[in-house]
């Protein structure tokens, strides 16, 4: 059984057949997260239950228990807004993406009302919209 324990309770938040994860990337356990914790995989960050090091999105999990930290939005910033609109008129998903793991709020708006998915969208670029879009759906769904 993998269990994934609150770092801030040890509460089980969640428990799941090792053989569902095991040898796979933790950003899939992430993915199955954002179901009973309404956080998308970008506000996650696992850490190893014996000795608190970070998993990062591409280790291979095994059947030890992990611990989960959510985290908040950094604090709202024009330059918050201006780096992430700047990635997405760069169409560089991967600058994208390190900004979302910050977490930036993807719904920063700056001062004309637009958010970075508008601009992604100006730009056609249909790999940042599906990321928001992604994004978006985790925190409702």
């Amino acid at each position: 059984m993998l269990q994934v324990l609150s770092a801030v309770s040890g509460e089980a938040i969640a428990e799941f057949p090792a053989e569902d994860f095991e040898g796979k990337p933790a950003i899939v356990l992430k993915q199955s997260l954002v179901k009973c914790t309404g956080f998308s995989r970008f506000r996650q960050r696992l850490l190893h239950a014996n000795d608190s090091s970070v998993c990062a999105d591409d280790d291979h999990l095994t059947s030890e228990a992990l611990k989960l930290v959510l985290l908040a939005f950094c604090p709202a910033t024009s330059d918050n807004h201006d780096a992430l609109v700047s990635a997405c008129v760069s169409n560089s998903p991967k600058e994208v993406e390190a900004l979302l793991l910050l977490p930036v709020d993807p719904d920063l708006q700056g001062p004309d009302g637009w958010t970075a998915m508008h601009v992604a969208a100006i730009n056609c670029s249909f790999w940042l919209m599906a990321l928001f879009r992604f994004f978006r759906f985790s925190l409702v769904g």
